[in-house]
């Protein structure tokens, strides 16, 4: 079999030939790396099982395929808009995956399943879902390196998104210019691929 997505920990368990258990320990001593998905569940990209098989010097014989592209997530309350921002995107961003929700809640069942590097969050006059959004991600975002753009309706509203939500890395209007928006995007994917999830 031929891996090319993150394992779970019964998946590496597997493999090696060992419990469930031992697999924790060795994630929680840091000998295997593991990122924490939205749902609290570790996942282990192949590349790092591969590393930690070399470096425990076991012989089990483990194929994979490294796809780790970068993946932008656009989440609005606009499907239209977050249709239209995804073609245009996905037109210009080589090696990017793009993905679109117009609903909150698949918005955040898809950052748990497909751990975007870049999340733009489009705010709409209400806040609600935006602030709801961000505040679940506080506690995940730094581990994870996810970089969040804000795009708001209006300049008021941006400067307010940009003082209380400080893990938001940029806030900018939603009409924004697209040669802002593309550079600021192609700047934090280079340096991505610089330094990887999971590495």
């Amino acid at each position: 079999m031929v891996f090319r997505k993150p394992l779970s920990v019964g998946q590496v368990a597997g493999v090696l030939h060992v419990s469930n258990k031992t697999v924790l320990n060795w994630i929680h001593a840091g000998a295997l790396k593991a990122f924490t998905t939205y749902g609290g569940h570790f996942r282990i990209w192949p590349v790092d099982l591969e590393r930690f098989l070399r470096t425990s010097k076991m012989s089990i014989p483990f194929a994979y395929v490294e796809e780790r592209q970068s993946t932008v997530l656009i989440i609005d309350g606009d499907s239209d808009y977050a249709q239209s921002l995804q073609r245009i995107l996905h037109d210009c961003l080589q090696n990017t995956t793009v993905l679109a929700s117009g609903d909150g809640y698949e918005g955040i069942l898809m950052i748990g399943e497909h751990m975007p590097n870049v999340l733009i969050l489009c705010a709409d006059s209400q806040e609600s879902d935006s602030l709801h959004i961000l505040g679940l991600l506080k506690s995940r975002k730094k581990k994870n390196g996810m970089k969040i753009m804000l795009l708001c309706e209006g300049e008021e509203l941006a400067a307010r998104f940009k003082l209380r939500n400080s893990i938001a890395d940029c806030a900018l209007k939603k009409s924004v210019d697209r040669e802002t928006l593309l550079s600021t995007l192609q700047q934090w994917l280079t340096n991505n691929s610089d330094n990887p999830r999971g590495k």
